[in-house]
């Protein structure tokens, strides 16, 4: 019964990784919550930064600041990633929430997300390639297309 969990598990991954890659937010909401229950506590934070971007691409804004912090949180917490990976995990959490944000035409709290993220450095050369590949930032200044 655990294979099985883990099958189903791994589809629905794919199918929500597939809906976000089409821009079908909604699509990729629905299969989150049928994943949900399936994911090791290892990768949950990819979890909240996904379904906090569909949120914030169905202008679900105020949940989808609470699923950033978290999937922030659990990021910085994953033993296996080095310290460029969290600080790049939590700069793109960051770069969520500064979008959010701006489309809530919050400035404030915009020009404060930009100062912290101004003040965290990290060797994107260090960062893993599947974690660059799930969570893209482009525009980061030595980002290039072999990232992806």
């Amino acid at each position: 019964m655990i294979l099985l969990d883990r099958l189903i598990g791994a589809f629905y991954w794919v199918k929500v990784k597939s809906s976000l890659t089409e821009s079908n937010y909604l699509d990729a909401l629905n299969y989150l919550n049928k994943v949900e229950d399936k994911i090791s506590s290892k990768i949950k934070y990819k979890f909240y930064f996904f379904k906090a971007f569909s949120l914030l691409m169905l202008k679900e804004f105020e949940y989808s600041v609470i699923l950033i912090e978290k999937g922030i949180t659990l990021a910085k917490e994953v033993k296996e990633y080095n310290d460029d990976e969290k600080k790049y995990l939590e700069v793109y959490g960051l770069d969520l929430l500064e979008l959010n944000f701006k489309m809530l035409d919050k400035s404030i709290e915009n020009k404060q997300i930009k100062k912290q993220i101004s003040l965290i450095y990290f060797d994107i050369k260090k960062v893993r390639r599947n974690i660059t590949y799930n969570f893209p930032m482009r525009n980061h200044k030595e980002w290039n297309d072999s990232y992806e």
